[in-house]
């Protein structure tokens, strides 16, 4: 079977995004028409509605007609980066995506490697830091005992291309 859509799931610091775009860059360079979406990107909005501080519905809402609008385009695969937490949130993001065949690629780190990416990532910003930290090993235990995925990557040691290239092969691209 071959999956039209891929969502890298993962911690802050997993790599998600620079994941998504060098699997971007490999299947573009493949001739495949693609389209890469951070989830982080389509749901920000001031101040998020009480009941949903991450604006997941506003998220679902924008990334379907994103994918319409990418499909339209000539689309034949839909790279995803951001955070599925609960197991039967996959059936609200296959209908986004319009395909059954979404593939849960689950980016995990080493703990240390999370903590340096972080610490560059928001160096200059001491309550971003603190956030992120404390939000990377309260999201990797929500993450575990959700079991939302169909396969984990070890970002850890291995660059961006390196795991692309791993789930690339893993989906057939």
């Amino acid at each position: 079977m071959i999956f039209e859509c891929v969502f890298l799931n993962g911690t802050v610091g997993a790599g998600k995004t620079t994941t998504a775009d060098a699997l971007s860059k490999q299947v573009s360079q493949s001739g495949v028409h693609n389209a890469i979406i951070d989830l982080d990107d389509i749901r920000r909005s001031w101040p998020a509605p009480a009941g949903d501080p991450f604006n997941h519905e506003l998220e679902l809402r924008n990334l379907a007609v994103l994918v319409a609008n990418y499909r339209e385009a000539g689309a034949e695969r839909i790279i995803l980066a951001g955070v599925v937490e609960v197991r039967s949130e996959l059936a609200r993001y296959r209908a986004a995506v319009q395909s059954e065949r979404m593939f849960v690629a689950r980016l995990v780190v080493d703990p240390d490697v999370v903590k340096a990416r972080l610490l560059q990532r928001h160096a200059g910003d001491p309550e971003a830091i603190d956030w992120h930290l404390d939000r990377a090993v309260q999201l990797e235990h929500i993450l575990d005992e959700a079991e939302c995925d169909d396969e984990v990557f070890d970002t850890t040691n291995r660059s961006a291309a390196e795991v692309a290239a791993s789930i690339r092969a893993r989906l057939g691209w």
